[in-house]
């Protein structure tokens, strides 16, 4: 490697460190692709919102492994619970309105969970 790659390897690593919070950049990547991909907007351009997502998990700004994935699960049960109140907001039938209020009030309690779990790893 030429000293060019060499920083920009550094870089991309401590960019990536910032998203997950591990030490390794691959489990770092995975963590970020795996909050990416719980977005679902149908015939909406996910590209942009990729950038959002990544800018959600930089401002959590784990600092280890363990905060990296509770990052992602945040992540993941944000688009969880806001799709299931698009849906309830969406549909005309009273039964489907209860089911998806249900599932966004536990995806809301999911998101509370990880928050506590995150907040009381990161007082440690």
């Amino acid at each position: 490697m030429v000293a060019s790659e060499q920083g920009q390897t550094a870089t991309t690593a401590a960019g990536l460190q910032k998203l997950g919070g591990s030490r390794k950049p691959d489990v770092n990547l995975l963590l970020a692709n795996q909050a990416m991909h719980s977005l679902w907007m149908p015939n909406h351009d996910l590209e942009p919102m990729w950038g959002v997502t990544l800018g959600l998990m930089r401002d959590i700004a784990p600092t280890d492994a363990l905060e990296g994935m509770l990052t992602a699960q945040l992540v993941a049960t944000h688009n969880l619970h806001m799709r299931c109140h698009r849906l309830a907001a969406e549909t005309e039938s009273p039964e489907k309105l209860k089911d998806y209020g249900n599932m966004a009030a536990k995806a809301g309690r999911s998101f509370c969970g990880l928050m506590t779990t995150l907040v009381r790893h990161q007082r440690l």
